[in-house]
């Protein structure tokens, strides 16, 4: 009877370990999947970003190549500018010039 009672008992407290490595399995397996649900959701916001990066990538691509465009709108216009200034600077002091011979001669 003794053999039985400690069969009983170790089977017994077998029982109760096993439910308890249960247990604690059962929580691990949760805990895991909660990590893996949070990780999937962190791949999908990583991916939604990416593509929102790669948009405003082109699109920084497509002003810059505007704005390039622009600069050299803006470069033939001051070069256009300063040579018409030059022209008319010149056109100035050859008149003052004729005016002074004019006035030499005169005098």
């Amino acid at each position: 009877m003794d053999n039985t009672r400690f069969i009983e008992n170790e089977t017994f407290h077998q029982s109760v370990l096993i439910q308890e490595q249960d247990d604690q399995l059962q929580s691990l397996y949760g805990t895991a999947r909660n990590i893996h649900d949070i990780a999937t959701t962190m791949r999908d916001e990583i991916e939604d970003q990416n593509m929102l990066l790669d948009e405003f990538g082109e699109h920084t691509d497509r002003t810059s190549s505007r704005l390039e465009y622009a600069m050299k709108k803006v470069k033939y216009i001051i070069k256009a500018n300063e040579e018409s200034k030059s022209n008319f600077c010149i056109g100035i002091l050859i008149v003052v010039l004729i005016i002074l011979l004019i006035l030499v001669i005169a005098i």
